[in-house]
């Protein structure tokens, strides 16, 4: 179940953020552990990668907020290189299905022909079907 979105922005929940910290943190515990426990080299090392890892999720999560955000102008998209507006003349906007390693996917699809955007469940923290419909419903003359 997803939350509807609040004047038409959409990121990460906060909850999900804080949980990836957590996750971090008990991670960087484990691999301070396991090196004064046995000194287990390759252990401290792939704890301490997962721990960087969660780490990052969380950070870009919170700090990365609103994902996207869209009004009557365009879509606003905001990444670790910057804001990139997206004007509605020329974008396009679609959920694109695709199927790997035996795994169905939906991604949201952003182009306007001179970059490419995607995005997925984790970012938009809504399911990426539902925040296309809410862009076409959002774009000015309806969709495209």
């Amino acid at each position: 179940m997803w939350i509807e979105p609040v004047d038409n922005h959409w990121a990460t929940p906060v909850a999900t953020c804080v949980a990836a910290l957590i996750g971090a943190a008990a991670l960087g515990v484990g691999a301070v552990w396991s090196g004064v426990s046995d000194g287990g080299a390759l252990g401290v090392l792939l704890l301490s990668l997962a721990a960087l890892g969660a780490l990052w999720a969380g950070l870009t999560g919170l700090v990365l907020r609103p994902r996207l955000r869209a009004d009557g102008d365009g879509v606003t998209f905001r990444g670790l290189a910057g804001t990139v507006d997206l004007p509605w003349a020329g974008l396009s906007v679609q959920a694109r299905r695709t199927r790997r390693l035996g795994r169905d996917s939906v991604s949201l699809e952003l182009d306007d022909g001179d970059r490419l955007l995607l995005l997925g469940r984790w970012e938009l923290g809504a399911p990426p079907a539902a925040v296309a419909e809410a862009l076409d419903a959002l774009r000015p003359g309806g969709p495209r």
